[in-house]
């Protein structure tokens, strides 16, 4: 069995996210349990165009667990799922036998010739699934091992036939409401945070909102046709910046922000590379608008983990667009007909745009 080490501080690490992923494709068949669902993860894992390839054409049994975080907006993502995915077979874990909870984390599929067992520490979650430290190991199983796995799946499945209940049944919808999300704090400048942090300085009691520096890229879009939906990027920006590589199964996902500082939903992206040397990542922003005639889009990007993005898509007369145009007025050095690009930090960019919707949600991946 191989260890892996998902660390979100570090750009080379893997993630339960893309292992998983990686280990349906050509798979027959498959299972897992996850102690804890959240809408988001269901989006980026369940919904991801190389899951639903796997899973509409060969069974997948799903077990989750209701004892805390998975709430009804879960339930309702992993119902419409099904649906969409009819050999995708959800149940939820429903006991009563408390304070014991459903805990297990992992998952199993099973190839013509060989198969993988998947066991760890991540739910399926955004934040297990790519934003927590984590750990998960990867176990390659020959026939008698894979038949031995599979005998035991179906045991214990039927043992506990009567706790596996649909996903829209009452007990588990009941039981699903009593596990409230918690909301984000509201939004507050950066003048405030620093007053509060210097009270809690002097003994007062006070939570502190932790303000971590991420790297940021701020980059004109081209226009690419008709399609500047797929943002076209530079090939160092590709890999170095976004943590791209051509060729290579890695997937990137962003999150926009708008005007008013709400966080849209998230975008779960294969990199693109193509003969002409083109590198691309689509951006939900952008669809349904029209290239301006005048200026050029801008895209403002905060890298909040390895290969996880929140974004703001400005354009030329977005009230805000002329802050950003201004740090690629000063900050640009290479020639005059290429697309201008600014790497800096979080730091610099709340200096320059202390009232960005950006600052409304915190910095990091979010279930």
């Amino acid at each position: 069995m191989q260890l892996h080490i998902q660390d979100p501080a570090n750009p080379n690490a893997p993630f339960l996210h893309e292992k998983i992923l990686e280990l349906c494709q050509g798979a027959m068949r498959g299972g897992g349990a996850f102690a804890f669902v959240s809408s988001d993860g269901v989006k980026l894992l369940l919904k991801d165009e190389v899951f639903k390839k796997f899973a509409g054409a060969s069974k997948f049994e799903l077990v989750v667990g209701i004892d805390a975080i998975t709430n009804e907006k879960a339930l309702k993502a992993l119902n419409e799922t099904s649906k969409e995915l009819p050999k995708l077979d959800v149940k939820v874990f429903c006991h009563d036998r408390f304070p014991a909870i459903f805990h297990p984390k992992f998952c199993w599929f099973r190839h013509r010739t060989k198969s993988y067992l998947l066991t760890g520490s991540g739910n399926l979650t955004a934040k297990g699934l790519r934003g927590n430290w984590e750990g998960f190991g990867v176990g390659e199983l020959g026939r008698d091992s894979a038949n031995a796995l599979e005998k035991q799946w179906g045991d214990w499945r039927q043992f506990h036939e009567s706790r596996l209940k649909p996903v829209d049944d009452p007990a588990v919808v009941a039981r699903a409401a009593q596990n409230v999300r918690q909301f984000r704090p509201a939004r507050r400048t950066p003048e405030e945070i620093e007053v509060e942090a210097e009270d809690a300085g002097r003994g007062q009691e006070k939570d502190v909102q932790v303000i971590p520096t991420c790297d940021v890229l701020i980059a004109e879009i081209p226009r690419s046709g008709n399609r500047w939906k797929q943002a076209n990027f530079r090939i160092s920006t590709f890999r170095q910046f976004f943590g791209a590589e051509p060729g290579e199964f890695r997937r990137v996902v962003f999150q926009h922000v708008n005007a008013d500082g709400e966080l849209g939903a998230l975008e779960n992206r294969q990199s693109v590379s193509v003969k002409s040397q083109n590198y691309r990542f689509e951006l939900d922003a952008a669809a349904g608008l029209a290239y301006p005639n005048n200026g050029r889009p801008v895209g403002v990007f905060i890298r909040i983990a390895p290969r996880t993005f929140l974004y703001r898509l400005m354009m030329p007369y977005d009230p805000d667009y002329g802050i950003v145009k201004a740090i690629l007025d000063t900050q640009w050095t290479g020639r005059t007909d290429r697309m201008r690009c600014f790497s800096t930090n979080t730091d610099f960019l709340r200096q320059a745009w202390p009232n960005s919707p950006l600052w409304t949600t915190a910095l990091e991946v979010q279930d």
